[in-house]
């Protein structure tokens, strides 16, 4: 039954959102633009393990130690991920702020970091992926980092949480690029024993696309943003085995 509690969680968690729009505190919601109410709902687990569970804050990733390394390489992808599509944009004149989005360019920014990137990451890669390694124990290599089952599963069940029918179909290429979103984000969180890093990366990840939108000069240029951040991430790793 133990293993099932994250499950349930998600599982809460998902009908809620699928039952939101369908309620009249949706109306305040569209006022506020992004999804406020919904992402609230991700802290709620967490802080439950942590309560009443009496977790320690390590297996949720939010170990202090680690913070200033985790963010150090957390910043380098938001910085890529952000600046290399910027100047794409910017040098061939297809840089051009999502009209509705004018004058709530302040609020997205706070809205990526905390509701997106603090909440989903707090949810998926420190409650969800730290109570399966909790109980999946057999540790194995994969790219550089120490993984256990739970990995997989959060990878699968972040990347199908973002399908929610009758709120949000993602195209088939998006699906991909998220699936992918979710194998980094796990890969930094369990290389660097914190969530900073992949906070980080998530803001990183959704500001130029959200804002901006993704050109083809900024798509290519996202995907050599992920290239050089990947290189310094496996550079990195190298150097810290041989030290």
């Amino acid at each position: 039954m133990k293993r099932g509690i994250p499950f349930l969680w998600i599982a809460a968690i998902y009908g809620s959102l699928a039952f939101l729009p369908q309620t009249p505190i949706w109306q305040l919601q569209s006022e506020l633009h992004w999804n406020y109410i919904g992402h609230i709902l991700f802290f709620l687990p967490p802080l439950v393990g942590l309560l009443l569970n009496r977790r320690k804050v390590d297996l949720y990733g939010l170990r202090t130690d680690r913070f200033a390394e985790s963010a150090k390489v957390g910043l380098v992808f938001a910085a890529l991920l952000i600046t290399f599509p910027l100047a794409a944009d910017i040098a061939f004149g297809t840089l051009t702020l999502r009209p509705e989005l004018r004058g709530q360019v302040a609020q997205s920014l706070f809205y990526f970091l905390v509701m997106v990137g603090v909440a989903e990451e707090l949810l998926f890669r420190g409650y969800f992926q730290g109570e399966l390694n909790a109980q999946f124990t057999k540790r194995y290599r994969f790219l550089g980092a120490s993984i256990t089952h739970g990995f997989g599963i959060t990878v699968v069940v972040f990347t199908a949480c973002h399908m929610v029918p009758g709120v949000y179909m993602p195209a088939a290429w998006e699906m991909v690029y998220v699936f992918g979103a979710s194998i980094l984000f796990g890969l930094l969180r369990e290389w660097t024993q914190s969530l900073a890093a992949p906070i980080l990366a998530h803001f990183g990840l959704l500001v130029h696309r959200y804002l901006f939108g993704m050109s083809l000069p900024a798509g290519v240029a996202t995907a050599i943003a992920w290239f050089l951040a990947f290189w310094f991430l496996a550079k990195t790793l190298e150097k810290r085995q041989t030290t």
